[in-house]
Order: structure tokens, then sequence, then C-alpha cells
């Protein structure tokens, strides 16, 4: 049969200039392909096409079948739009939908999409078959696995979930189709090293997914995964990888053997790479870090969340016990790049509890935009979102993530830190989200190459600390005001200003560095964000 798979456009209100490979839809195409199906992937958001193109070549195709890839809430009006449009062309098609917001959210999805759509949740390879042999045999679509479906009169129709794939070497790779557009941006490639994860976060989704029999995480081999960094390098000359999947290492007695195994494939094939991953500190101890550095890691996302133990267990991490510190000084020992996920706006915290976690990110380093002013979210499908709707009665009228409600002076903190901080926002992401590429640059750097790469990465360093230093001196600023007063008196101005001369001098300084055609890029986003 033929299909054709998108990625939608993703609408948001705030800048957002990381645009990875669409590797859901890039997996599935690899799948039906390797099952005879001739399958088109188009991807608006990379290859920069607009709706109606992508409609138009998707006419031209003449599937059987379209399915889209929904994220979140912010693909919809996109998905939409092409929907509507390709209906004209094609009256008689078959819709299918997939993604984070179909698997978590799926009777908001299936209300939002037309009647007769597939939703088809968690993993999508064999409901997607299923779905096309159903098609092509004219047997009942009752009968495709892990679907949702809103019928003509607007019941809702549902089947039982697949089973979930076991053996994750046995799926051939994800194709590539549109990798040469992203290889002149950044020369990165996205791989998915396993699917679920080991921790119990109750605020996560992840937990509540179907998982194999005795784990709820799966991984490729080792073996597996240098054969498709090899087959990738080979075809594109790409030499940077983003591990995407939420838990790179897995189970904490699995963690050794797997980081030396990959290390020894690495090796055992030549390959000069460097590569990203998200990683549980638990996983992450001497041994582990030192293989991995001698294959080629580069950047580590951890998620740390708190230093309070009874935080951390009301959320249901684990790692309370850990040496954090430890963690991140060995990782930084072998030049190994560290980027922390942290949470310390929520419903228990205290402008008291606030300064504590600010200084003891201070003291690991990884104060930043992003850990002075996270604030907890509860994603769709998780323990905690569950339970806030079941508080609220909100499920049917609104859908997505939920922001935690705060104490009220923190949410005065809250509220004020974002406001002042606002136009430096635009400019520290852009700078977080290049400087993993940035150090692999400098890790692969040659001969004459090695000055011109590790200038570039320490004046980007350089930039991000700048960032970072008046990041610090605000939020503890307003801390001190709060100190005195008990709330948050203060004329916010000065401090917007300097926010925003900042942030314009950290636009010209990427510019400079040579990240950026023109400073306008951020100006324009920062002045849109800022609502100038």
């Amino acid at each position: 049969m033929r299909v054709v798979l998108i990625r939608p456009l993703y609408e948001t209100k705030h800048y957002d200039p990381e645009i990875q490979e669409a590797l859901g839809i890039e997996s599935l195409a690899a799948y039906l392909r390797a099952y005879g199906h001739h399958v088109l992937l188009l991807d608006p958001l990379q290859s920069g096409q607009s709706e109606d193109r992508t409609i138009k070549r998707a006419v031209s195709f003449a599937p059987q079948l379209v399915g889209f890839s929904i994220m979140s809430g912010g693909d919809l009006s996109s998905t939409q739009r092409m929907m509507a449009g390709i209906k004209m062309g094609l009256p008689q098609i078959q819709w299918a939908a997939g993604g984070n917001l179909v698997s978590t959210e799926p009777e908001y999805a299936a209300a939002s999409l037309p009647a007769g759509t597939a939703c088809l949740r968690y993993e999508g390879e064999i409901p997607l078959l299923s779905l096309l042999d159903a098609i092509s045999s004219g047997r009942s679509l009752d009968t495709v696995p892990s679907m949702i479906m809103k019928m003509a009169n607007g019941v809702l129709m549902r089947t039982e979930n697949a089973p979930v794939i076991e053996n994750l070497d046995a799926l051939p790779f994800p194709v590539r189709d549109h990798f040469q557009r992203l290889d002149r941006r950044a020369l990165t490639a996205n791989i998915q090293g396993s699917r679920g994860c080991c921790g119990s976060c109750r605020y996560c989704c992840a937990p509540g997914w179907p998982r194999a029999v005795g784990s709820r995480w799966r991984g490729h081999s080792p073996y597996y995964l240098a054969d498709e960094i090899q087959s990738l390098a080979a075809q594109t000359g790409v030499r940077f990888f983003n591990f995407i999947d939420d838990d790179f290492l897995g189970p904490d007695f699995m963690a050794p053997s797997r980081a030396s195994q990959f290390r020894d494939e690495i090796e055992k094939r030549g390959l000069r790479i460097a590569f990203g991953i998200q990683a549980r500190p638990s996983t992450l101890t001497p041994e582990v870090i030192q293989c991995l550095s001698e294959a080629g890691l580069c950047h580590v996302f951890l998620g740390i969340e708190s230093n309070d133990r009874q935080v951390l267990a009301r959320w249901g991490k684990s790692h309370a016990s850990l040496d954090i510190e430890a963690v991140i000084v060995n990782l930084r020992s072998f030049g190994i790049e560290v980027q922390a996920g942290y949470i310390p706006f929520h419903k228990y915290a205290t402008p008291a509890s606030i300064k504590r976690q600010a200084q003891y990110l201070d003291g690991l380093g990884l104060l930043n935009y992003r850990t002075a002013t996270n604030r907890m979210l509860l994603l769709p499908g998780s323990v905690m979102h569950r339970e806030v709707i079941g508080i609220s009665n909100v499920d049917d009228l609104i859908s997505g993530p939920l922001l935690e409600d705060l104490d009220e002076n923190v949410n005065i903190l809250y509220n004020g830190l974002i406001k002042i901080l606002e136009p430096l926002r635009v400019v520290w992401v852009f700078a977080a989200t290049v400087l993993p590429t940035v150090q692999a640059q400098a890790r692969l750097a040659r001969n004459q190459e090695i000055n011109r790469a590790y200038k570039h990465r320490e004046a980007l360093l350089e930039v991000l600390d700048n960032l970072n230093r008046y990041i610090k001196e605000v939020l503890f600023s307003l801390l001190g005001q709060m100190e005195m007063g008990g709330r948050l008196l203060l004329n916010e101005d000065p401090l917007y200003e300097k926010s925003l001369e900042l942030a314009m001098h950290g636009t010209k300084a990427l510019w400079q560095i040579g990240l950026l055609e023109s400073p306008e890029v951020l100006h324009k986003a920062i002045l849109k964000d800022c609502r100038i």
C-alpha cells in the first residue's frame, strides 16, 4: 500500500530553535518499507516547505493512508489544516495519528480529529502495520490493536493494546530521507538507544506506558547501536550523535556492562565520534563515565530535579542518597559538559527552599535560566496529572500538561523572575541548544582545527556564563527583597532593561562567533517573545 507519514508544523507562543529529526515517523517508515509498503515522509518543520506544498505532495503520491505524528497540542492546528486540504484531493482517505498526544490524551486527540481517524497509542509499528493489513484485506478496523477511534455517531471505539516489541534489534534502522537538510544545519543525528525508563517519576507519563515482561526499559544492543552509527557515518559523514532516549544506560546493574560493550564496539569499528545522552545519576559510576568518555561521550543531561529528600520521595525519585556533586565532578574531569533538569518551583516550595536550591545549584555550577525558573509541569498520563484532574475535574476543559499551583509568595517570586528574565530566555535557549554540537566539534577537532574549535566553544561558554551571572543576580536579589519584607515589592523596570541589554549583547556575541547568520534572527525572536 501507499502511505504518507507527516510531521506537522509546531505552533508555540515562545521561541524554540530546536528542530530535530522526526525519528518516530522515520522509524515507522523503515518498518513499513520492510513489509513492502511504499512510504513517503513529509516534514515541513524540517524541510521548510509550506503546508500547501506538503498537501500537494501528499495528494500527488496517491496514498491509501495518511498518518500524522502529533506530539502535543501545538501540532493540532497544522494537522487539522493539512487534513482539510488533503481531504479535498483524496475524499476517501483513511487517516491515522500517533505520537505523545495520542498516547497520553487519546480521548482529546480523537475528539480533535475527523471521525474515522485511527488514533494509535504507544509504539506504532504493530498497530500501523495491522491497520494497513485491515484496509487491504477489508477486515474490520476493530481488530487493529492500541487504537481509539471516534465513530460517525461520536462514540469512541477502543481496542486492546498491542504487545510491545521485546527485541528492539529486530527493527530496521530509521530511514533518513530528510537528513541532508538537518546535516547542513548542525551535522547532528538523533538515535534512539532504548525505549522506556527505569525511573518512577510521578509527574512523568513514561512509567504508565506498556512494558515488556519484567521491565519498563528495553535497549538496543551496543552492537546494534554501533552498527547504526557506522552506517550513518558512512552514508552522511556525520560524527556527532544525540541519543534521545530518556534512559540510555538502563537499570543500574546493567549500566557498567552496557557502557563497556558500547565502547568496545565503537573502538572495534575505528569510529571517531562524539555523542550526548540522557541518564539517571545512579547509573553514572566512575567506571561507566570512563568507558563512555573513551567511546566519545561529550554531553550529558541529568535529571536531578531537587536535593530535598522529602520532595524527591513525593515525586517518586530514588537518587536522594547519591553524591550528585561527585558524579558531576567526575563527568567534568573527562571534559564532559553537564546540563541538568531541576524543579525549584512546585507546590511545596517556599522562598527559603528556593534559596537553598539556588545555592546548591550555584555550588554545582548549574544555576542557569532553565534550573532557576523551571516549574513543576505535570504530564498527561502521569500519576500526579491524574490526581489533579481527579480533584479539580478539569479534564473536559483543558488539554496538555498542567502547571502545579504555587504558594502565594512563591507565585509572586516566580512571575517576577519570569518577567525580568524574559528577554534573556531566547538567547539562553539558543546558546544552550547549540552547546552540545559546539562541544562535539571541539572534541572531534584535529590539527589546525583544534584552536579554532576550542576558541569557538570558550566564546559560547562565555556568553552563557554572562547570562547565568545575571540570572543569579536577579534571583538572589528578588529573594533578598522577599526576606526583607515578606513580599516582592520592587520596581522591575531597571532589571528588565538590563536583561534586554544583555540579551542584545549576547545575540551580537553569538553572531560574531559565527553561530548566527545575522543578529536579526534572535532580535526578532526577543521582540516577539517580549511583545515589544
